[in-house]
């Protein structure tokens, strides 16, 4: 919840750029990095994890006119473990490839929406774990394409260099992908991310 208000007013205190001069979201292909912080709620089973977490992404597409576009991003999430039992490590992935249509306010600023298919991979890594009365060291991957929605602003700062600010949403239901052991064979996951990022129109 507090990441969708982060999101509502960072796109409100932009539209107040309206009167600044220049070109706004430039057609063409576009190309760019960013930094991101998630509220994620993923259930394995009997144990939920929550967690605020940072990650980084990346991003990139090609915008036919000022309006509309096709966009690719992808997110990787910093390690998720915590203290429970012989987990050594856990990670989020997301891919997605989606729609996107811009709304210019004035000359610099544009607002942006998108949905479309996303990607998400989790990913558990085990320590020591026993079984049989050996020892493994294994991993297990949950995976599935959802649904997934984003809002955000786009600021023209410079020649071809803009700034932006993204609020996306992704939630659903993670079937087991890999061929190897796994405590459950769905993961339910609940993603809620807000991002800065910087990106280079050709």
């Amino acid at each position: 919840m507090m990441l969708a208000r982060i999101g509502i007013a960072a796109l409100i205190a932009t539209t107040g750029l309206q009167a600044v001069s220049a070109a706004a979201d430039n057609r063409g292909w576009y190309v760019g990095g960013e930094i991101g912080y998630a509220d994620a709620d993923i259930y394995v089973g009997e144990y939920a994890l929550k967690d605020n977490i940072v990650g980084i992404g990346a991003y990139g597409g090609y915008n036919f006119n000022e309006w509309f576009g096709l966009e690719a991003s992808t997110f990787h999430s910093e390690d998720l473990a915590d203290n429970r039992e012989n987990l050594d490590s856990a990670y989020l992935f997301t891919l997605s490839f989606m729609p996107k249509f811009t709304i210019p306010i004035g000359s610099k600023v544009g607002l942006f929406a998108k949905f479309g298919p996303t990607f998400v991979l989790y990913t558990e890594e085990y320590d020591d774990w026993r079984r049989d009365r050996r020892r493994w060291d294994d991993d297990a991957d949950w995976s599935e394409t959802l649904f997934g929605t984003a809002v955000g602003v786009n600021i023209d700062i410079a020649n071809g260099i803009q700034l932006r600010v993204v609020y996306d949403y992704v939630t659903g239901k993670l079937d087991e992908s890999s061929d190897r052991w796994a405590p459950v064979r769905r993961v339910d996951v609940d993603i809620a991310r807000a991002a800065v990022g910087v990106h280079y129109q050709f």
